[in-house]
């Protein structure tokens, strides 16, 4: 099983467990655009989580800020909302190296305004997260070496304090 596919697995056992007896969580499986399949699930107070995954998971929408790194190839995206908050996550694999895809991001977080919070290094994995002062937008890059390039796991929230 490839990394992506354990991550989007939890993220739907994560889900479908939280939907299990309870009344006021709707969840629906659909087919999505470019042959993907979405999951989604809906609280009673508007809260959303949905799960795209195959072809369509490409079409992710990412903030003008955070492009999608050059060359990559999406294997799965999600997006989550409550309120005036959002989560999102996109995986996608690249032939660069997981140093140059760090490198990447952390000019583009710099070049919007994020304030760098975190950088490591174990090896050839590599993470970084940032954040916006008085904001609750952030980012978090993990880049791993696979397939002779780099897997990917692109996470941001987008909202505001209060």
């Amino acid at each position: 099983m490839t990394h992506a596919s354990l991550l989007l697995t939890s993220a739907v056992i994560v889900l479908l467990s939280a939907g299990c007896g309870k009344k006021d969580v709707r969840t629906t499986v659909a087919a999505g655009p470019g042959g993907s399949v979405q999951y989604t699930a809906r609280g009673a107070g508007g809260e959303t989580a949905q799960i795209t995954a195959g072809g369509g998971a490409a079409q992710v929408k990412l903030p003008s800020y955070l492009p999608l790194y050059p060359g990559a190839v999406v294997e799965s995206s999600m997006v989550a909302s409550g309120g005036a908050n959002t989560g999102n996550l996109v995986m996608f694999h690249t032939a660069s190296k997981p140093a140059d895809v760090i490198a990447f991001y952390k000019q583009k977080a710099a070049g919007a305004g994020f304030g760098s919070n975190f950088s490591n290094q174990s090896g050839d994995n590599m993470m970084f997260t940032a954040g916006k002062e008085g904001s609750e937008e952030g980012l978090q890059v993990v880049a791993t070496p696979a397939d002779g390039g780099a897997s990917v796991q692109l996470t941001w929230t987008q909202g505001k304090k209060g």
